[in-house]
């Protein structure tokens, strides 16, 4: 009853006048006779005079509480009696025809039903030449839907006897002979619309962030999950070049064919076969010629829509801030203000060729052109995405923000499963975006260029190094570290890397290395489990193993990569060392493979044909140890057997 008298399908504990009515109607219906009432609203049954002392029970329950604690959770409502009657999102109640059937949990008899009936029924004639009952049901459909109906009026002998005894008994107001029209006028039958949103979505609203937050999916998110049909759906883009007319419409050249006529008003025909026209002989010549139609754009297609159903509809704009607002819009500018009810507060008149598009389209008696004049009706809805880290856009001025609801997409750092892959090691993205943004936000201070997350969005959680290089270095080296900001692009403390370095021979290498200088969280390293790296390795060879080695507690590496991670853990506790000292110091202890570690000049001196290597940077300068022929059981452990205990290097074997 609630929701048909206001036309709508929910209300709000926040607003005065939905509270007010609220309670009036329960209150009443508590009261409809005495021991007929719904404690569950109030109690004990009182008398009332117009002040029904429901207000507690509606705007400041437990579960109205909760959902505004909650605003995005749906919550039962009443709770008590685990019987709800309404669903309540962020303080609003809304109608749910999948609660109906518990009205019987509140009403459970026959005579409570029909008692509630001829109460709603109140201030209509019963006429003695029709059937009580069939009066009673003819106007209740103009009131409530066919399934509520069902509910309240079961079809039956017991609840036909109930209705003629209550009939013959007074009630608190006497009917009066009002008729049907009066009635159709109460509770028009097509007041009640369809409708997905809640009052806490707005009617124009701009969700903003940092790139890759989730700004559309959310959109997406949102209608998906409210079942939207995609004809209630309306998609653009902002781009420099969007103005009104790719916008709303204009005319627009298009080719036509007519008929050509002789000056007596004849059509003129072929006297012959004419094969590049591909015409017969006396076919009628058709003439090909440019004509002028208007051509509705986006904006108007929802415009209409809307006006031909009851339903919502959706203008999705994309990347808003991309185009010059005040020239897309317009006029239309002044339509963005809107009433408690989500209509336009004011209206602007239609040019020439838009009035006569819509009249033709919509009628000319239709409110979206009644007096020649435009008006957003309420359930026409504007959601907009704004990326606050594009460059060179056209401002928004304060006037066009204040039309609009501003919602902050954050950054959630929740995709911690997807790893970086790169060569044989993984690494955390998680890790990774959140190294970076802590940089970003210290030079920059600002959210506005970090990395949300889905700046990228692998499909199997995966991110290649082409993706990364491709894609994030690319935004970061451009747009973030274009002059030297951030410490992002650097092997070691000291030593910088180019953007075009990461590729080519060594690109690997130093994309590795900068990853490690970021200190990004290493996942795991598979670097001697792909292939057969000498005879040693061998799947027949006996002697071959597959145990991994965690050097000071760091993650366990495999064999062939033990003696370079050894050596990385020596410079960083020795970081005065130069690199022809870090050299000489590892050499001594003995050759334990060919070419086991090598200064620059050393590894450049040789023959070899694609060495294997592991490169790494100290202090600026290379060092290269020797990733082949660690296969044997008793080379590892030599080496390890001979590093002083003055290196401070503990050796954990992982099976």
């Amino acid at each position: 009853m609630f929701c048909n008298k206001k036309g709508i399908s929910e209300c709000s504990s926040r607003e005065k006048n939905d509270k007010e009515l609220f309670e009036s109607f329960v209150g009443q219906i508590c009261s409809v006779r005495e021991k007929f009432y719904t404690p569950n609203f109030y109690y004990p049954l009182k008398y009332h005079n117009g002040d029904y002392n429901v207000g507690s029970n509606f705007y400041s329950a437990g579960q109205v509480k909760a959902s505004l604690i909650n605003p995005t959770n749906r919550f039962d409502y009443p709770k008590r009696g685990n019987s709800p009657l309404f669903r309540i999102r962020d303080g609003i109640l809304i109608k749910d025809s999948g609660l109906y059937q518990n009205i019987n949990s509140y009403l459970e008899t026959d005579k409570v039903k029909a008692a509630l009936v001829i109460w709603i029924n109140r201030d209509v004639a019963i006429l003695q030449e029709s059937s009580v009952f069939a009066r009673l049901q003819n106007t209740l459909k103009q009131i409530v839907s066919s399934e509520m109906i069902d509910l309240l009026m079961p079809d039956t002998e017991n609840y036909h006897q109930e209705i003629e005894k209550l009939i013959k008994s007074p009630f608190s107001t006497s009917p009066s002979l009002l008729t049907d029209e009066d009635i159709a006028e109460l509770f028009p039958s097509s007041i009640m619309k369809v409708s997905y949103h809640s009052n806490s979505l707005p009617h124009q609203v701009i969700y903003y962030g940092a790139p890759g937050t989730g700004k559309s999916y959310k959109i997406k998110e949102y209608l998906e999950s409210n079942d939207v049909p995609k004809e209630n759906i309306f998609r653009t883009t902002f781009h420099p070049d969007s103005d009104y007319a790719t916008f709303v419409g204009a005319y627009k050249p298009a080719m036509e064919k007519q008929y050509r006529y002789t000056d007596a008003g004849v059509k003129t025909k072929y006297y012959e076969d004419d094969d590049l026209a591909q015409a017969k002989k006396n076919e009628p010549i058709v003439d090909k010629t440019i004509g002028y139609h208007f051509v509705p754009q986006v904006f108007l297609n929802a415009y209409v829509r809307a006006y031909q159903t009851d339903e919502d509809v959706f203008l999705i704009i994309e990347e808003i801030n991309r185009g010059n607002c005040a020239q897309i819009f317009g006029d239309l500018f002044q339509l963005l203000d809107r009433n408690a009810e989500g209509e336009s507060s004011y209206t602007i008149k239609a040019d020439t060729d838009l009035k006569a598009y819509l009249k033709e389209t919509l009628g000319t008696e239709n409110d979206g052109i009644k007096d020649g004049e435009l008006h957003l009706p309420a359930n026409l809805f504007i959601l907009a995405t704004m990326n606050t880290s594009d460059q060179s856009l056209f401002p928004i001025d304060s006037a066009f923000k204040r039309r609009w609801d501003w919602e902050y997409e954050p950054i959630k750092y929740k995709n911690k499963k997807w790893k970086i892959v790169v060569g044989s090691k993984e690494y955390s993205w998680v890790s990774f975006q959140e190294e970076i943004n802590k940089r970003i936000f210290d030079t920059t201070h600002s959210e506005d260029k970090m990395l949300g997350d889905y700046f990228v969005n692998p499909h199997d959680s995966i991110i290649t190094e082409k993706m990364l290089l491709n894609k994030v270095l690319f935004y970061l080296w451009n747009d973030v570290c274009k002059d030297g900001e951030g410490d992002i692009f650097m092997t070691s403390e000291t030593g910088e890397v180019s953007f075009s370095e990461l590729y080519g021979a060594e690109g690997q290498t130093k994309l590795i290395q900068m990853l490690e200088t970021l200190g990004i969280e290493l996942v795991s390293d598979t670097t001697n489990e792909t292939g057969i790296e000498d005879n040693q390795d061998d799947d027949s060879n006996p002697s071959k193993d597959y145990t991994k080695y965690s050097i000071n507690g760091g993650i366990p590496v495999a064999k062939r990569m033990a003696a370079a991670t050894l050596v990385k853990q020596y410079i960083a506790s020795h970081p005065a060392l130069t690199a022809t000292e870090v050299v000489n110091n590892w050499k001594s202890l003995g050759t334990f493979v060919s070419h086991f570690i090598e200064t620059q000049a050393e590894y450049e001196l040789r023959t070899d044909i694609e060495p294997r290597v592991e490169i790494i940077d100290c202090n600026g300068e290379k060092i290269y140890v020797s990733t082949n022929g660690w296969g044997g059981k008793v080379i590892i452990d030599n080496l390890i057997s001979a590093i002083p205990a003055e290196w401070n290097l503990k050796v954990e074997k992982v099976n």
